[in-house]
């Protein structure tokens, strides 16, 4: 990965140099040494590993990486509904649209009930009871 996404053309120097630096990194990785002769023991990582070390490159990949992470969590921050849109168009679980479905429902539901007892100047729980009471 290091070499080919990472673009670093000394990828073991690369990965010392990483966990000198960042020894979290060595505790997400394990050596595993690929069948054959002269095969040395190569670090491997899961997804959540890979993203990290991808994080911490050197360079235009990491630097590209980096930023558009920042960007995501910025979206996610300002509630970017186009981030949900995103992900639901790369979901094809009928379970987890038909959960979404409720979810929003729900939401739709509460912000009308929130609107309504707004506008009859309810703010707190027992002003809803005083409120029903009124009319």
């Amino acid at each position: 990965m290091i070499a080919v996404v990472g673009g670093q053309k000394n990828p073991r120097k690369t990965w010392k140099r990483l966990c000198e630096r960042y020894p979290e990194v060595v505790a997400k990785c394990y050596n595993l040494k690929f069948p054959g002769a002269g095969q040395r023991e190569t670090p491997v990582t899961d997804r959540q590993g890979w993203a990290q070390v991808l994080g911490l490159l050197p360079g235009i990949a990491g630097a590209t990486y980096r930023q558009e992470v920042a960007d995501l969590v910025l979206r996610y921050l300002d509630a970017d509904i186009n981030v949900a849109v995103e992900i639901v168009d790369r979901n094809n679980s009928d379970e987890d649209l038909e959960r979404l479905e409720v979810r929003i429902r729900g939401k739709k539901i509460r912000n009308q009930l929130t609107r309504t007892l707004s506008y009859r100047g309810v703010i707190k729980p027992l002003d809803y009871a005083l409120s029903r009471s009124e009319g």
